[in-house]
């Protein structure tokens, strides 16, 4: 009877538990095993780990005093110390997925309970419970695993719905990947037909297979021109598995770099998913001021695809079909090596190289190069990257929270020197850059050095990489999170001073 009553007392302990770690599970996409990598984040950190230990040993402990159960549970309940349950930046959304989810988790737990009661007694049993608390994250790891084939057999009507919408419909795809760039690059795409063609662009980051098919169902019209989709990829076959039934006539790769490399492994891998957007009778839009794209747009052109090349280089010598070149407060075009024109500088609204590359997914889709002139002025920034605006204080503020990597942290580090007066005190607010693999440390720590040589000063938010950000930048000041280091800048700026908030890390994280 005492067993068996700290067996509910264990159970309710895993309810509550297991609510930090499938909102984990929510925010990074389901992927099975992205909650156990998490959960090591955080334990690892002190006080968690020594704790979390000592629940390991009192787990094992139950087999001989059933009690210490009970420190277990408590323990569960409490570790990782920080780890949120409600979250502030991504709260839990209790949707069908999540439900799901959880009604398995707690199905799973139940069953082994009963399981070892059956085969190995009581004290077993109890200890079943007790590292189940303790593992919780292992558990639900499980779970997702399990539920892999059920969430693709609910996914699959759907996308056989969008399919079907597309073919009745048949509209130009134009299929856009990336490390980075895919939503400016989009939304530069879909700027630049207006009034040319009916554009429908899938919305935010509506980038894998779920995303896409809503976007088709819900947005595309029988009047839909061209469909403009962002693709996403977090492992090979998974774009390759888009294409199937979201065919594109023109795709294109904005740039390659060290993004999901803790994933990827390399870019060498992520160049090779990137490049299923291309299929056999798809027009390919690269940049070649990338050597391994390059190699890739000679590569198709072999392989029979037509190829559209685009560079920002002033040298035309290259065999170049679109380029566009900086020049003073301007922007000069070049087709085919000829100059068509000048267009205002839009650096500071888009990178040249992505709009480089919207010019040349709007010539795949036969659009003339000279009638997009007009509506280069429609391309609007992206929210969260790099925008810059005043804040009441007269603090200058440089948004580039979305995301970040080794490319984007130096071009938003280089505007807001750019926008610091003499006088003025110039700040990073960064957590620093993720997923990056064996690369995230020095990484980080190239990042700590180049604020260093700006003359700025560095807030580092959380702890994820302050050891790298401090090795590079020295002595920085630390705050937890990201309202934190808000009421530190207003505390602490005012006019004449630029504020650079770089990435935005999840509360997740640690």
């Amino acid at each position: 009877m005492e067993i068996a009553f700290f067996g509910l007392v264990g159970l309710l302990a895993f309810f509550v538990s297991s609510i930090r770690y499938i909102r984990i599970a929510q925010r990074e996409h389901y992927l099975a095993g992205s909650v156990t990598r998490f959960a090591y984040r955080w334990i690892k950190l002190f006080p968690s780990a020594p704790l979390w230990v000592v629940s390991l040993g009192l787990g094992f402990g139950t087999v001989f005093l059933a009690p210490l159960s009970i420190g277990v549970f408590g323990l569960s309940v409490l570790v990782p110390i920080g780890l949120s349950y409600r979250g502030l930046s991504g709260k839990l959304k209790w949707t069908r997925r999540l439900k799901t989810l959880f009604v398995l988790e707690v199905a799973l737990i139940v069953a082994i309970y009963l399981l070892a009661l059956l085969l190995l007694g009581s004290k077993f049993a109890l200890l079943t419970i007790t590292l189940s608390n303790v593992f919780c994250f292992a558990i639900c790891d499980l779970s997702l695993l399990i539920t892999m084939p059920i969430e693709e057999f609910v996914g699959r009507k759907y996308i056989n719905k969008a399919a079907k919408k597309l073919r009745e419909i048949n509209p130009q795809i134009v299929a856009i990947t990336g490390s980075y760039g895919k939503t400016s690059t989009k939304n530069a795409v879909s700027s630049l037909l207006s009034g040319l063609k009916a554009t429908v662009a899938s919305p935010a980051s509506f980038n894998n297979k779920y995303g896409l098919s809503r976007t088709v169902l819900d947005y595309l019209l029988p009047s839909t021109e061209v469909l403009v989709a962002e693709m996403g990829t977090y492992k090979q076959g998974e774009i390759k598995d888009l294409t199937k039934w979201m065919p594109p006539q023109v795709a294109a790769i904005t740039a390659i770099g060290p993004v999901h490399l803790e994933r990827m492994k390399s870019e060498d891998n992520i160049l090779l998913a990137k490049s299923e957007i291309f299929l056999k009778d798809t027009i390919a839009v690269l940049t070649i001021d990338d050597q391994r794209l390059k190699n890739l747009a000679n590569e198709l052109e072999r392989r029979g695809n037509k190829v559209i090349r685009v560079s920002t280089c002033s040298n035309l010598n290259e065999s170049c079909d679109i380029a566009v070149v900086q020049a003073d407060s301007s922007l000069k075009i070049f087709l085919d090596g000829k100059a068509i024109g000048e267009v205002p500088d839009i650096s500071d609204t888009l990178p040249i190289s992505n709009f480089a590359v919207a010019m040349g997914i709007c010539k795949g889709l036969g659009v003339s190069i000279e009638s997009l002139v007009d509506n280069v002025d429609k391309i609007a920034p992206v929210e969260h990257r790099s925008n810059v605006s005043v804040a009441e204080s007269g603090v200058v503020v440089v948004d580039d929270t979305y995301n970040a990597n080794p490319a984007s942290v130096q071009l938003s580090l280089e505007k807001g020197t750019k926008l610091a007066s003499p006088t003025g005190r110039l700040v990073v607010v960064t957590p620093g850059m993720v997923e990056l693999g064996k690369r995230q440390k020095i990484e980080n720590e190239k990042f700590g050095q180049k604020i260093k040589e700006k003359n700025a000063e560095l807030v580092v938010v959380g702890k994820t990489n302050l050891g790298a950000l401090k090795r590079g930048f020295g002595d920085a000041i630390e705050v937890a999170n990201r309202p934190a280091a808000v009421t530190w800048v207003r505390t602490n700026l005012s006019k004449g001073d630029v504020v650079c908030y770089i990435n935005d890390l999840p509360d997740h994280f640690p």
